[in-house]
């Protein structure tokens, strides 16, 4: 039997476009450990942004663009790396992103993001995008409130 037979999604394709969501886990420890101010820090959010330029700019993913809020990262593709092999577009751009913070922070502990592929057409992509910005907003009031209701 053939080895990658048995790989269950190394066929699993996709057509652009999509978004590849990218969420840090387990990022409220790496907060505490590396003594970030709450409810919203700058060097986090300088180095969220970096990582993001590097996916676009230097990971050979090549998406359209990225959009960052908090320890989240979304890529617009319109063209497809890896043939469109979703197993390796999550898994290299997770570990791509994980990788790149890991620099930025210079962390002895490992990072870490989960990654989905998400199907998209362009209307879709506006939708998705007002979505994101709007769940970006709640977080944002949210945190401020629980910081105000702490202190």
């Amino acid at each position: 039997m053939n080895r990658d037979s048995r790989e269950l999604f190394s066929n699993l394709g996709i057509i652009p476009p999509i978004f590849v969501r990218l969420d840090g886990r387990s990022f409220h420890r790496l907060s505490r450990s590396m003594g970030f101010e709450k409810p919203f820090d700058a060097s986090f959010h300088e180095s969220m942004t970096r990582v993001s330029q590097r996916l676009v700019s230097e990971s050979g993913l090549n998406p359209d663009f990225a959009y960052t809020f908090s320890d989240e990262i979304s890529l617009y593709f319109t063209t497809l790396p890896f043939s469109g092999r979703v197993e390796k577009i999550d898994s290299v751009s997770a570990a791509y992103a994980a990788s790149a913070l890991t620099i930025e922070f210079a962390c002895r502990a490992p990072l870490s993001f989960d990654a989905r592929v998400i199907a998209a057409t362009p209307e879709y992509a506006r939708e998705y995008l007002i979505g994101r910005q709007s769940e970006a907003w709640r977080n944002h009031i949210n945190g401020y409130c629980q910081q105000a209701l702490i202190e």
